[in-house]
């Protein structure tokens, strides 16, 4: 008896390309951590902190893959 695999196109991402998470609608967590960002990836702002920057962006990452925000 013979088999027959079946072969299906898969698309991944770019891996140079960055794409920083997006917060939900309605979250408030997700408004929190990107309220977050925004003031410490300001480099205009007094609290202008790019490694807290990321810090956050990686926590809101987490929060979205279900991780928890912390």
């Amino acid at each position: 008896m013979a088999t027959t695999a079946v072969l299906r196109s898969v698309q991944l991402p770019d891996p140079m390309v960055y794409r920083p998470p997006e917060p939900d609608p309605g979250c408030a967590v997700c408004a929190e951590l990107q309220r977050l960002i925004d003031l410490h990836g300001d480099p205009h702002g007094d609290s202008y902190d790019p490694s807290k920057a990321i810090d956050h962006r990686i926590a809101l990452a987490r929060h979205k893959a279900g991780k928890g925000a912390e």
